[in-house]
Order: structure tokens, then sequence, then C-alpha cells
């Protein structure tokens, strides 16, 4: 992992997010799961869309395997066995309750310098028909790892929250992307990000923390 984020974080949140993304490689290479999860939520947007700007240390997934019930209710317990053997290959003690129909989150335990720890995998089937396209996104964190990112899944968050705007959705987070093309005006005049949005009535520069949850 790049020394400098190393230098900008607490060592124990960089070693989980080590953990997470050797994890998300063994996931994505078990048989039984390629092409059946994206990743959403804040590990997506912080770790393969935006240029970090914080650590998430939890995986959230939803399914996509399939879109009727009859056919998810059958590749559920395939695909949650095959987590857990992912899991189980790096060393993790699983935990966690069944789940409820929207979804069941791991809790993986393993001990560290500092004691015992563990990460979350939470995978949800509520989802399982993307309004916009699965992207393949790799992260500046480690080279050879592209995961499938839901990008969908934190608009309709912010949607039943009833708290999305029109600059709040997908578009938002493309343009906070390293390397986006500057926004231009209706006379085609570049704006200055620092200027602001009278929309959100907020400095452009907050945004990403507004998008993003909480740590």
């Amino acid at each position: 992992m790049d020394h400098a984020l190393v230098n900008r974080f607490p060592p124990q949140t960089v070693e989980k997010v080590e953990r997470l993304l050797d994890l998300l490689a063994e996931v994505g290479e078990h048989p039984s799961l390629k092409g059946k999860l994206a990743l959403h939520g804040g590990t997506a947007i912080n770790l393969f869309m935006l240029d970090i700007p914080r650590l998430s240390v939890d995986i959230d997934v939803s399914y996509i395997g399939a879109v009727g019930r009859d056919e998810v209710l059958a590749d559920r317990p395939v695909v949650e066995r095959s987590i857990e053997e992912a899991a189980q290959s790096q060393g993790y003690a699983v935990s966690g309750g069944d789940g409820g129909h929207a979804g069941r989150t791991f809790v993986l335990g393993y001990s560290s310098a500092w004691g015992p720890d563990s990460v979350k995998v939470d995978c949800i089937y509520m989802n399982r028909s993307p309004l916009l396209p699965i992207e393949p996104r790799e992260t500046p964190l480690r080279f050879g790892i592209e995961v499938a990112v839901f990008l969908g899944r934190r608009t309709r968050r912010r949607e039943d929250e009833g708290v999305l705007r029109p600059r709040q959705g997908p578009r938002s987070l493309r343009r906070l992307q390293p390397g986006a093309r500057p926004r231009r005006d209706a006379g085609g005049r570049t704006r200055n990000r620092a200027e602001g949005d009278p929309v959100l009535r907020v400095d452009i520069g907050e945004l990403p923390a507004r998008l993003l949850p909480a740590a």
C-alpha cells in the first residue's frame, strides 16, 4: 500500500483495508461467486471511485446473480456458503446469524497486533436489478484488483431517506473523481468547484463528506 496513505490513517485501519482488499480478491476468484456480487456503499465510493478521502473498513455487496425470487432463493445458500469459504480460506472465524429476507451480515474475526478485531461483510438481496450498469473498477491501493461496483445503491438509499437532490446522484460522484472534466454553465464557461453550488447550498469541497457515510 502507498506509504503516504499509511501515514494518513491509523495503522489498525490500514490493516483492515489490506484485509478487505485481500478478501475482495478472494471472493472475486471464487467459482460460485463470479458475476454474482457487486460492491456498493462507502467502500465502493471511497476506495474505487474517489481519491480515497477516507478508508472504509466494511464490505457491502449486492447480489446481482439473478432477478427472479425462486432463482435467488435457490442460489442464496450457495452464495453464503461460498462467502464463508472465501473468508475461512484467509483464516477468519466466521460468525453472524442467518439473516433475514433482505440479506445477511458476516462478522469475520481475526487477531491483530492490537488484539482481537473483525471486519463485516453485508450481503444484500434487495437490489438485484440495478438502474445503472455495473462498472468494473480498480483501486489505486492495490494493482490488479478489479471489482464490480454497484453505483445505484447509494442513490437509492438517499432517495429512501428523502434527501436526494438533483446533483447528489451518480453524476455528482463522477464529477468528483480525479481527472473528471470541469463543469460548465449554460454559457459554456468553466465553473470553479470552489464557488459552491447554489442548489445544494454547500461548498462543493464538502460534498464527499456529505455523500459518504460517517466513519
